[in-house]
C-alpha cells in the first residue's frame, strides 16, 4: 500500500498529468458529451467536468495504481493489469459521477440517465487507465522518468536477474524492501518482486553492488555521493533518491570510496 500510495502521488503531481487533467476538463467542457450541453451552462459545465476529472484523478488513478501493482505479480501483461484496474475503478467513480451530476446538474434518477453516466464513466477511467499506463512507461521513481539516469555498463549476470521482466531491463539501481514486495528499480523502469530480501540478497552475489541496509541494497554505479542528516548517513542515487544506511553497513559504505557531500 505504501508503494501504491507513493506511485499515485508521483503521477498525479506530475506537471504531464496535471497538463493532461486541464486539456481533458477544457475538451469535455467544450464538446459537453453524454448530455452535459443541454442540462448545463457553460460556467456550470466547466465546474462539473473539473470536479469530474479531480475525482478521476483523485480515485481511479490510486485503484488503477493499486490493482496493477497488486496483479503484477500474477498477470505478466501490463495492459491487461492496467484493462482490468480501469474496469475496478469503473463502479465508485459512476457513483461518484451519479452524485455530481444529480448535485450540479439536476439529473434525474432514472435507469437510463444513471446508464449513460455508468457509460461515460467507463469511457473516463479507461482514458485515464492509458494515461496511467504512458506515465508508468516513462517513471522509474517518483517523479523522475527513468531515461534521466545515464547510461551506465550492464552488469554482470547473476540469478536474481532472471527475476526481472525483460521491458524493465537488466541494469540495476537499487532493491528495497517495500511490505512483503522488493522495489526493484533498474535504468528503464521498476517492478515489484515477491521475495523475502536476504533471498535476494544472495542471488545478487557477483553484481556490482552492496548492501548498505536491511532493506536496501544499491549499484555502486548508482551511487552519486553520501550525506549525512543529522547524524544518519545516507545514499544519494543518480537519480535524486536518499536512502538510508544502517550502523552494521555503514563502515562498508564508507569503504566503498563515494564521494561524500560536505
Amino acid at each position: 500500500m505504501t508503494f501504491a500510495l507513493r506511485r499515485w502521488r508521483a503521477i498525479v503531481l506530475s506537471r504531464r498529468s496535471l497538463a493532461f487533467a486541464a486539456i481533458l476538463a477544457v475538451t469535455v467542457t467544450v464538446v459537453a458529451p453524454f448530455g452535459t450541453g443541454e442540462r448545463m451552462g457553460p460556467a456550470l459545465r466547466l465546474l462539473y467536468w473539473c470536479a469530474i476529472v479531480a475525482s478521476h484523478a483523485a480515485i481511479a488513478i490510486f485503484i488503477v495504481v493499486a490493482v496493477s501493482y497488486a496483479l503484477r505479480p500474477r498477470v505478466d501483461l501490463r495492459w491487461a493489469r492496467l484493462l482490468a484496474a480501469g474496469c475496478a475503478a469503473a463502479l465508485p467513480l459512476a457513483l461518484v459521477q451519479t452524485a455530481l451530476a444529480r448535485l450540479l446538474g439536476g439529473m434525474p434518477l432514472t435507469v437510463s440517465t444513471i446508464a449513460a453516466t455508468s457509460f461515460s464513466t467507463l469511457v473516463i477511467t479507461l482514458a485515464v487507465t492509458t494515461i496511467v499506463g504512458l506515465l508508468q512507461d516513462d517513471s522509474s521513481s517518483a517523479g523522475t522518468p527513468a531515461t534521466d539516469m545515464p547510461a551506465r555498463p550492464a552488469m554482470r549476470a547473476v540469478a536474481f536477474l532472471e527475476r526481472l521482466p525483460p521491458s524493465i531491463g537488466r541494469d540495476l539501481v537499487s532493491l528495497s524492501m517495500q511490505d512483503h514486495y522488493i522495489d526493484v528499480r533498474t535504468a528503464r523502469g521498476s517492478t515489484l518482486v515477491l521475495l523475502r530480501f536476504s533471498d535476494a540478497v544472495r542471488e545478487l552475489d557477483g553484481a556490482d553492488g552492496l548492501q548498505i541496509h536491511r532493506s536496501h541494497w544499491v549499484a555502486r554505479s548508482a551511487v552519486a555521493r553520501l550525506h549525512r542528516d543529522e547524524g544518519r548517513l545516507l545514499v544519494e542515487l543518480l537519480d535524486g533518491r536518499r536512502l538510508p544506511v544502517s550502523r552494521s553497513f555503514a563502515a562498508a559504505v564508507r569503504g566503498a570510496g563515494f564521494p561524500e557531500a560536505p
